[in-house]
C-alpha cells in the first residue's frame, strides 16, 4: 500500500515539474512574441513611469499647469495619447496650448483643437516646449535647439519637479 502511494505522489510531483517546465517555455515564448510585435517596451516603460509620477502629482494636489507662469507660451513635442493628455489637462486649468509638433501629422488636432506643425516646420515662438516623449528626450531636444526657445523640458522633469523629487 505504501508503495502505491509513494508511486502516486512521485506521478504527481513529477507531472507538475513537466507542467511547470512547459509553463515556463510557453511563458518565454508569449513574452519574445510579445517584444517582437511592441517594438519598443522601452516606450512602454517610459509611459508606465510618466503616468505613476502624473498620478502621484495628482495624489499631492498638483497638476501641470502649477509648472508655468500665468504668460508663458508652451508648445508640446509628440502628440500621441501623452501629449493630448498634456493639452487636456493644461487647458482644462486655464492655460492655453499654442500649438503642437509632431513627425506625423499636420494641421488641427481633433480631440485638443490644437494647430499641430510637422517636425523642421518653421515654427512660431514659445517659452517652453514640453517633450511628451520622455524616452526619446536624447534626441528630440538637440533637435528642438535650433528654434531658440526659451525653454524645452520633458514631461517627467515636469511631474518629478511637481512630486518634490528634484
Amino acid at each position: 500500500m505504501r508503495k502505491k502511494i509513494f508511486k502516486i505522489i512521485l506521478l504527481i510531483a513529477y507531472t507538475m515539474a513537466v507542467k511547470s517546465i512547459i509553463a515556463k517555455f510557453l511563458y518565454r515564448k508569449v513574452d519574445e512574441q510579445y517584444i517582437k510585435e511592441h517594438k519598443n517596451p522601452i516606450q512602454y516603460r517610459s509611459y508606465y513611469n510618466t503616468l505613476l509620477l502624473w498620478h502621484k502629482a495628482r495624489l499631492k494636489g498638483r497638476n501641470i499647469s502649477d509648472y508655468f507662469r500665468e504668460s508663458d507660451t508652451i508648445a508640446v513635442y509628440g502628440m500621441g495619447d501623452i501629449g493630448k493628455l498634456i493639452c487636456k489637462e493644461l487647458t482644462a486649468n486655464g492655460k492655453k496650448v499654442s500649438y503642437g509638433i509632431d513627425k506625423n501629422n499636420a494641421g488641427i488636432h481633433p480631440e485638443t483643437n490644437t494647430r499641430i506643425y510637422l517636425c523642421g516646420e518653421d515654427l512660431p515662438h514659445a517659452d517652453c516646449v514640453i517633450v511628451s516623449l520622455a524616452y526619446l528626450a536624447d534626441e528630440i531636444v538637440p533637435s528642438l535647439d535650433r528654434y531658440k526657445f526659451n525653454k524645452i523640458v520633458t514631461i517627467d522633469e515636469i511631474l518629478d519637479d511637481l512630486v518634490g523629487r528634484i
